[in-house]
């Protein structure tokens, strides 16, 4: 008792999840794979030949094949259904690339006194559980008798033969026909009987029997008012089994998006899966095992259905969290906004930022290069990782033009004005606010003014100042002289000269009577000019009585640079005193030598060469 409470357990069980279903075709069709199915069983049978008339053959049977194959849900299968009568290649039934059945070929009549002309009978091909031949189709006898139609072959074997008829003796037509050929089993038909007589006199025909339904050969007709018969049309049947769909399985990625964005959601299951927006009812969403939803903006829940052939599953739910997304906002630094000139643009919203050209703080310095500013996009993400963008727009103003005027040369320790134009308002490097600023300058120097413009925006412009350095002028000779003595000045370090109230040569000749000051203002070859001053000291020399040698000694040249000659005529010791009495040399001389004196080292001006013997005296004057 309870192995038979187990065995009925497992038969309905198996009954729950597998169905098995069929598609039969009698004309030409497509079938499609249901979802679920994989494999399908086909068998098909060929088209009966048609009988022959006027005591003509009996058609041949059509031919069986049967198969299993492995198949992909959805694809689509070519089913020809063969015609009757349509011989061999009109007759066959075929399933495109998987199996085939040819048609028995139709009876033919033969002349007197022959009996024959029988169909020969179809063959399945294809068939990888059985292929079957159809039977022939039976003789007839010219005019009197049809010969029997050949029998499809089916499942269990091949198609019987028709049967032929027999020939008329002359005397008696008391005779059926051929008969029919058996069927190999069903789908196939057997062959319809072929025409005869049911009296002696051939005068009652016995008429021919269409081929059965499906594949029989058609009976042969006879000359008595009996037409021969057709053979039956081909058939197909295509079976499959349905296995019960499970629930669908959710292998979605993710099943939280943010706000604005979409979702991809997949199942995994048996059969065809059919997305819904309600738990029952409600139109198609999309089929297949992938969604994609629409933009999301709340949390909502969408459902999966699996169907295999007519059955399916409850619906598995999908609830898509939603995310709300930062709002971002992105502003820029006070303005002016110019161009050229650096502003920082500061993004707020979010917990991390990335910017499109690449950077990834929440603060991003650039430099407007054109009046119109396109700042990069920022995008802000919040903590659960949803992101929303910013973008700004700004008009940025152009700098000003500064210019400095003028433009020159200046001599060391002139004064010059800088005049600044083009903005509003104006600072110099050197501290005044104004357009115009004076300087003097004794070096090249640089000067910088930065201006502003109504708008705000700045800009800077400089300017060197050339200078030519002034020349350093000299004047040399004595600064110390008598009375009545005329001094040589010599101006040096320029290339041209000016002496007040004297003239413009290089060494001038004065006389002074009194100290006095002399200057002289030397140029230089750009224009430049320094001024140089000596003063002379006029001494009246009335404390110093000089008393000539009387031609004992000659004293040339006398001024001289420096440099004296003494000849004597009789030996002597002589005393060189400076101009205040100081006692500086003393050279001793007789008549056979010369002598000289150096004083290239003193200062030029007046000095005395005395004799303490004699008491003369005489000046000696440098220069």
């Amino acid at each position: 008792m309870k192995k038979i409470s187990c065995t009925l357990l497992l038969f309905l069980s198996a009954q729950l999840i597998f169905s098995q279903s069929n598609q039969s075709f009698t004309s030409n069709g497509t079938f499609t794979v249901p979802a679920g199915v994989t494999s399908v069983t086909i068998e098909v049978v060929g088209a009966g030949g048609n009988g022959a008339g006027n005591g003509g053959g009996g058609g041949g049977g059509g031919g069986y094949a049967k198969g299993f194959y492995t198949v992909t849900p959805s694809a689509v299968l070519t089913v020809n259904i063969g015609t009757g009568g349509g011989g061999s290649a009109g007759g066959s039934t075929s399933v495109t690339g998987l199996i085939s059945a040819t048609g028995g070929a139709n009876g033919t009549t033969i002349s007197n006194p022959n009996i024959g002309g029988g169909g020969a009978g179809g063959a399945g091909s294809g068939g990888n559980i059985v292929n079957r031949t159809g039977g022939n189709g039976g003789g007839g006898y010219w005019t009197y008798f049809g010969g029997g139609g050949g029998g499809a072959g089916g499942l269990t074997g091949n198609g019987g033969n028709g049967g032929n008829t027999v020939a008329y003796n002359n005397t008696n037509c008391l005779t059926p026909g051929g008969s029919g050929g058996a069927s190999g089993g069903a789908p196939g038909g057997g062959g319809g009987k072929g025409a005869g007589f049911i009296d002696n006199a051939c005068n009652s025909a016995n008429p021919a029997v269409a081929g059965l339904l499906y594949g029989g050969g058609g009976g042969g007709g006879n000359g008595n008012s009996s037409p021969a018969q057709n053979g039956a049309g081909g058939y197909c049947n295509i079976e499959y089994g349905c296995v019960a769909p499970a629930a669908p399985v959710n292998t979605s990625a993710s099943m939280t998006v943010c706000s604005g964005n979409t979702v991809a959601l997949s199942a995994s299951g048996n059969g065809t899966i059919t997305w819904y927006a309600n738990s029952t009812g409600g139109p198609t969403l999309a089929t297949g095992s992938t969604f994609n939803t629409s933009v999301l903006t709340t949390t909502i829940t969408f459902y999966a259905q699996a169907e295999t052939c007519t059955t399916s599953t409850q619906r598995t739910a999908f609830t898509v969290s939603v995310a709300p997304s930062p709002v971002i906002t992105l502003s820029a630094s006070p303005g002016p906004y110019c161009i050229n000139q650096p502003f920082t643009l500061t993004a707020s919203g979010g917990v991390n930022y990335m910017w499109s050209n690449g950077s990834f703080n929440n603060t991003l310095t650039m430099t407007p290069q054109g009046t119109v500013v396109y700042p990069p996009n920022v995008a802000g993400f919040s903590a659960n990782g949803c992101f929303n963008t910013a973008s700004i727009t700004l008009n940025a103003n152009p700098q000003p033009t500064i210019t400095i005027a003028p433009i020159t040369t200046l001599c060391a320790g002139q004064t010059i004005t800088f005049t600044a134009s083009g903005a509003s308002n104006y600072t110099w490097s050197t501290g005044p606010q104004l357009p115009s600023i004076p300087v003097t300058v004794n070096s090249a120097t640089v000067y910088t003014v930065t201006g502003t413009s109504t708008a705000g925006c700045t800009n800077t412009a400089a300017i060197t100042q050339t200078v030519i350095p002034n020349p350093t002028v000299t004047i040399s000779g004595n600064t110390v002289m008598c009375v009545g003595q005329t001094l040589k000045l010599t101006a040096g370090g320029a290339l041209t000269y000016t002496w007040p109230g004297i003239g413009t040569a290089t060494v001038v000749n004065v006389p002074p009577v009194v100290n006095t000051v002399y200057q002289v203002t030397g140029f230089n070859a750009e224009g430049c000019s320094s001024v140089a001053t000596i003063s002379i000291t006029v001494n009246p020399c009335t404390g110093i009585t000089e008393t000539p040698f009387k031609n004992k000694i000659l004293v040339y040249p006398n001024p001289s640079t420096g440099v004296f000659t003494i000849e004597a005529e009789e030996d002597m010791t002589l005393y060189l005193y400076s101009f205040s009495g100081q006692l500086l040399q003393t050279a001793d001389l007789n008549k056979k030598n010369n002598r000289t004196i150096r004083l290239e080292t003193l200062p030029k001006g007046i000095y005395f060469l005395k004799d303490d013997k004699d008491g003369y005296e005489q000046r000696l004057v440098t220069e």
